[in-house]
């Protein structure tokens, strides 16, 4: 149980390790929640509802121009904390969390947002049509009375105004993934998911379906991704196939680690990774220990590409490697770097910037069996204190057996 948990922060790549049973799932969620709200048509309805900004009921006393509505930053973050227990309550199914958080928007938000409107008459003589224009800090919207459907236009303006101020340019968001864990069986088998995780995984992979982008343009994502396949997926007459060499198979009839990357496999392929969140729980799943190895400089790839990630794992393999490209990365500026990624064998695009990742460990307390978050240091790589202490314990069990083996001689 997390209690007390303490403050996580957003960034281009969230890596949660620790103990199975603490939470590390439930507070990657959380996390992509604040991606994804940003990307949902229909959350933020629920926020001008309650706060008593209809758009319907407030249309009608617009009148040339003016301020539509002003509301606090303040207001918007509370309703952001219980939004996002929704959120997770919906992807794990469990309604009745017993959940608090607090959430803290950035600086660069404003302490008051206010969205203003005008009028506008457009068209001929006798034929004019009445165009209404909301702005919020420089972002407009305009809109017929019949132009907006599921989305209250005050939502959509917000929605990009966020992802604005929060990545540069609002359209630097513009899809989310979400790939749990044992997610293979979903491409061959005939389920209903039971778990919002699941049922939007599902959402995911008929996106991906429907998608037609695959060109091969020297993405090193795709590269990398042929190597720890030793093949490549491909989704054609309503099925995945699997291609290595020269034999191809339905993806039914391969190893159970491709199945688990296949769904990864055509993100990478069929999306722009510069404007994507992705929630992947353990991305080393029924993987070797080499390609665990790999994977990790697969998500060095999609950061350097732009991609936004949260991810859950249980792989001392997987996080060795991601610090052998933080430490990489603290080499950019030496004026020998290519010929040390060459005597490496490594390539220079999947370095990564330490400013850009943050680890956290969930950690039980002894006390109370509670278990806290704690932001782990990167200035030597990510530590992996919970694998060090499962290691020491093997080691002593081992070193006690050879003991008794000793006594025997």
């Amino acid at each position: 149980m997390l209690r007390n948990a303490g403050t996580v922060k957003l960034n281009n790549l969230m890596i949660f390790s620790g103990e199975s049973g603490l939470g590390k799932s439930y507070v990657a969620i959380l996390c992509h929640y604040f991606f994804d709200v940003l990307l949902d048509v229909t959350r933020f309805n629920s926020f001008f509802n309650e706060s008593g900004f209809n758009y319907n009921v407030m249309r009608p006393t617009f009148r040339n121009e003016g301020i539509a509505l002003t509301f606090n930053k303040m207001d918007l973050e509370k309703w952001l904390a219980k939004d996002a227990i929704r959120y997770v309550e919906y992807m794990i199914n469990n309604p009745q969390m017993d959940a608090d958080i607090e959430v803290r928007l950035p600086d660069v938000i404003d302490t008051n947002i206010t969205i203003s409107y005008s009028e506008e008459v457009i068209g001929l003589v006798n034929k004019e049509e009445t165009y209404l224009k909301l702005t919020l800090d420089k972002i407009s919207l305009r809109i017929k009375d019949d132009d907006f459907h599921d989305e209250s236009p005050f939502a959509l303006l917000v929605r990009y105004y966020l992802i604005k101020m929060l990545f540069g340019d609002p359209f630097n968001l513009v899809e989310n993934f979400v790939f749990p864990p044992s997610r293979g069986p979903i491409l061959t088998e005939d389920m209903q998911p039971i778990t919002g995780m699941y049922s939007e995984f599902k959402k995911c992979l008929n996106k991906l379906k429907r998608t037609q982008r695959d060109g091969d343009d020297g993405n090193v994502n795709r590269s990398l991704f042929r190597d720890i396949l030793n093949g490549e997926v491909t989704y054609k007459e309503n099925n995945y196939f699997y291609r290595t060499g020269e034999t191809e198979m339905p993806i039914s009839a391969a190893a159970a680690s491709i199945r688990e990357l296949a769904s990864i496999e055509q993100m990478v392929k069929k999306t722009d990774l510069s404007a994507v969140s992705v929630l992947i729980e353990e991305p080393e799943a029924h993987l070797h220990p080499m390609k665990q190895r790999m994977m990790a400089d697969v998500t060095a790839a999609m950061l350097k590409a732009g991609a936004y990630m949260q991810i859950t794992t249980h792989s001392d393999y997987y996080l060795r490697r991601i610090n052998e490209l933080l430490l990489l990365g603290k080499l950019l500026r030496r004026h020998d770097y290519e010929v040390i990624v060459k005597t490496l064998n490594l390539s220079p695009s999947i370095a990564i910037d330490a400013d850009k990742i943050t680890a956290y460990l969930l950690q039980r307390r002894k006390d109370d069996d509670s278990a806290e978050i704690i932001e782990q240091s990167l200035e030597n790589g990510i530590p992996f204190s919970s694998f060090h202490n499962a290691l020491k314990e093997s080691l002593e069990i081992l070193a006690k057996l050879d003991k008794y083996f000793e006594e025997d001689d």
